[in-house]
This record gives C-alpha cells, sequence and structure tokens, in this order.
C-alpha cells in the first residue's frame, strides 16, 4: 500500500477551507488540468455522494463515505488502476487551521503515483496560499 501525506496551515477558518474544498463547481480554478467534475447524491453534500473528476486524460472516481463538516472528509478514491481511501482533515487552532489530506492506495499493477500525478493533490494547497484571504 502507498501513502502520500502532504499539510499547509492557513490563517483561516475550518469552515472556509472546507467550503474550497468541496467546491466542485470551481476545482478547475486550483487544477487547470480538471476538465469537468460531476457530483451526483442526495441535495445535500454527504456520504453516498459520488464524484467523478475528468483530469487531463484520466476521471478519477470517489465515494463520500465518511462526512464530519468542517473537520473530516474520507472518500474512497479510484485513480486508473489504483483503488484506496483519501482522508481530509482540519485542525482548527488560534485563528489558522492545518489542512491535512492522506492518501492511501493499492496500486494494483497501476504502480506508484507519477509525479504529474501528484501534482493536482498539492496544486490545491499552492492556491489556497495564493489566493486565500484571511478570515
Amino acid at each position: 500500500m502507498e501513502t502520500y501525506n502532504t499539510k499547509i496551515a492557513i490563517k483561516a477558518s475550518s469552515q472556509t477551507l472546507w467550503n474550497i474544498l468541496t467546491d466542485f463547481s470551481n476545482a478547475h480554478l486550483w487544477n487547470p488540468e480538471i476538465r469537468e467534475v460531476a457530483v451526483d447524491g442526495s441535495d445535500s453534500f454527504g456520504a453516498g455522494t459520488r464524484i467523478e473528476a475528468a483530469i487531463g486524460e484520466k476521471t478519477i472516481s470517489a465515494l463520500v463515505e465518511q462526512c464530519d463538516a468542517p473537520k473530516y472528509l474520507r472518500l474512497s478514491t479510484i485513480i486508473g488502476p489504483r483503488t484506496g481511501v483519501s482522508e481530509f482533515r482540519l485542525t482548527e487552532s488560534d485563528g489558522m487551521t492545518v489542512l491535512e489530506h492522506i492518501l492511501r492506495f493499492n496500486t494494483n499493477g497501476g504502480g506508484p503515483l507519477r509525479e504529474d500525478e501528484l501534482a493536482g493533490f498539492n496544486a490545491l494547497w499552492k492556491w489556497i496560499a495564493k489566493n486565500h484571504r484571511p478570515d
């Protein structure tokens, strides 16, 4: 099993960062490789919501397994032949929020993620750091 862990601390509330993280209609703003994102589920975002993102020539599929807004999001993910779990943890303290992303997956013959595939996971942190206005 492969594991990738990234995190960033931002002067913002966890709710503000949660809103950015779950605003799928604007995901192309932080990752220009995203061509389309489809969210299928009930009227409210939560456990059972399905997400499909067309990124370049690939499609990433995810199912929300657990959602505790604005603190925790757990998705089962499929990236090509790879399957795994993506967790987002938001921890707020003293006007700062640490946003951590932990990705664990089985390669299923697809090999480890390449640098260009990992770039999409890091693009959100860079976009937030550059564009976010402190609360």
